[in-house]
């Protein structure tokens, strides 16, 4: 696991242009996928001990990578705007996250690795 000072950086980049700034700051990781039981990317919410953190497989083009941190930030994003009912399940609130952040399509637990939008 790798702190990616990078990706933390398109977080922030992300918060702005897609969530007004509104969510609180999470430092992102570059994981080899092995380690992830086979995830492209995974949200930790915080709690009392450790703070959010996004993890990112490494096996991906940043293209790749910016849909994932999109997917998982959308997941923060139910997390902190108190709707902690479905962030993990995928529900309705994520899934409109998702729409918002310009992904197509049926949006499912897998979207989120191949964006129809433009490219970063």
């Amino acid at each position: 696991m790798k702190f990616s000072l990078r990706w933390t950086h398109k977080f922030y980049d992300n918060n702005d242009r897609y969530f007004n700034g509104n969510l609180e700051p999470v430092a992102v990781y570059i994981v080899p996928k092995k380690e992830m039981h086979g995830n492209y990317g995974m949200y930790f919410p915080k709690d009392n001990i450790r703070p959010a953190v996004i993890f990112i497989s490494r096996e991906m083009s940043d293209h790749q990578k910016q849909n994932i941190l999109l997917h998982e930030m959308c997941h923060h994003y139910v997390d902190t705007d108190e709707r902690l009912e479905e962030y993990h399940h995928h529900g309705t609130n994520w899934k409109t996250a998702m729409k918002a952040c310009g992904f197509k399509g049926e949006i499912t637990r897998y979207s989120g690795r191949f964006k129809n939008a433009e490219r970063h």
